[in-house]
């Protein structure tokens, strides 16, 4: 069963105006699925088979002759060379008039590809980045536009199908955002999401990362899972598995290049030196963060001391996606942290305005919720919207002061 994408409309609208289109994001999102869907004509040709890669690898130029364009070229990045020979495939069909969608690429490693791409296919092909399955896409909902802690985008949304309630978020948590298991509910995620690992671990993470002890990898992933939703400390983490700050480094940036943590950045304020500079570490898809936690069920997530923590991660990426699936980019998300530890979760900088937003547990907000936001008015130059807490109650409502309780179903 296919399950409609909302990013659709910006990979046409990436293929009406590139030669190719590169669908970047994390392995098993459904890059491969959604682009058979859009173009169900076009042939289909993956380097995940080895005697494709070789193939693409060794004798680029036979490889497109025997594959012509249109053609869809799964995970890309296995073939490097492969690049030069698109571009000549590409200037000579425009030399003789040809304008349209030439070749569709998948690749899984978009950091890896960026140095191909821009010194080969530069104003030649555009770049899409799906994740994982929304909660959106996943209840039926049409895409409303990115999400904003406002009373318009309040409307909109309470317009689509019934949010998720509580009891749903936590097994949306547990379940994550691979479109198989939403498909496929029978299945159990502990399994998918062991073998999800290993996949990783034996050719694309360790790959990029030039991972030589597995063992020290996989203790990275779960000390890295255990700070999920905290500022990352290098230093702590090489100390806790004995590795020297430079490998840390690497294996960290491998895993935000394979799409599975995400890092949002501090605000700054050159008016403010009282801030932090330091990221907070996020994982892309909950389910994979909750295995790697030993979290073996949804009830068990909830009734966890990483409860916050999961919950603020779900919540942080599925504003992410709300944008990424509407426009092909995201907006200036930062979180406010000062040096004396107050903090505020999240900021969406949009149309000149900063929201502020809190992610709580809670099923009933309070005012006392929001008081950090005050923090933002001393910042000058900074005009302040609409403030927020997500939350687990059943309905959105307003404060008295204008701020908004609303709940983590509602994205």
């Amino acid at each position: 069963m296919y399950i409609k994408r909302h990013i659709e409309p910006v990979i046409k609208k990436t293929a009406d105006a590139f030669s190719a289109v590169l669908v970047t994001g994390p392995r098993q999102v459904g890059k491969t699925t959604t682009l058979s869907q859009m173009n169900p004509d076009v042939p289909f040709v993956s380097l995940d088979d080895i005697s494709e890669a070789t193939s693409a690898t060794t004798d680029p130029k036979g490889f497109l002759d025997i594959n012509p364009w249109p053609v869809t070229i799964d995970e890309v990045q296995y073939a490097p060379d492969l690049f030069r020979y698109l571009k000549i495939e590409i200037d000579a069909a425009k030399a003789a008039g040809v304008y349209k969608p030439m070749y569709y690429l998948t690749g899984s490693q978009r950091y890896l590809m960026m140095q191909n791409l821009t010194e080969s296919l530069a104003g030649r092909a555009g770049i899409v980045e799906l994740l994982g399955l929304s909660q959106r896409e996943a209840v039926g909902c049409a895409n409303i536009g990115p999400f904003k802690p406002t009373p318009a985008y309040l409307n909109r949304r309470e317009k689509q199908p019934k949010h998720l309630l509580a009891d749903a978020v936590w097994n949306a948590i547990f379940q994550g955002d691979l479109p198989e298991l939403q498909a496929r509910p029978e299945i159990d995620p502990t399994l998918v999401y062991a073998s999800y690992l290993d996949t990783y671990l034996s050719r694309d993470v360790s790959a990029l990362g030039q991972v030589g002890d597995l063992s020290k990898f996989r203790m990275l992933l779960k000390a890295t899972a255990a700070s999920a939703g905290s500022q990352l400390n290098k230093a702590d983490l090489s100390r806790e598995l004995g590795i020297d700050h430079k490998t840390t480094s690497k294996w960290l940036s491998a895993l935000e290049a394979a799409g599975i943590i995400y890092l949002l950045r501090p605000y700054q304020n050159s008016t403010r030196a009282s801030l932090v500079k330091t990221p907070k570490l996020y994982f892309s898809n909950s389910g994979l963060l909750t295995h790697l936690l030993g979290i073996r069920s949804a009830e068990e997530a909830e009734g966890s001391k990483a409860a916050g923590a999961l919950l603020e991660n779900y919540a942080i990426g599925e504003i992410v996606k709300s944008y990424l699936n509407d426009n092909g980019r995201i907006p200036e998300l930062r979180y406010y942290r000062e040096h004396k530890g107050k903090e505020i979760d999240l900021l969406i900088e949009e149309d000149g305005r900063i929201y502020p937003i809190e992610i709580k547990k809670t099923k009933t907000p309070t005012p006392s919720d929001l008081s950090n936001f005050k923090m933002l008015d001393s910042n000058k130059g900074v005009e302040r919207g609409t403030g927020a807490v997500l939350c687990l109650c059943e309905k959105a409502f307003a404060f008295g002061e204008g701020d908004l309780a609303i709940p983590v179903g509602m994205i």
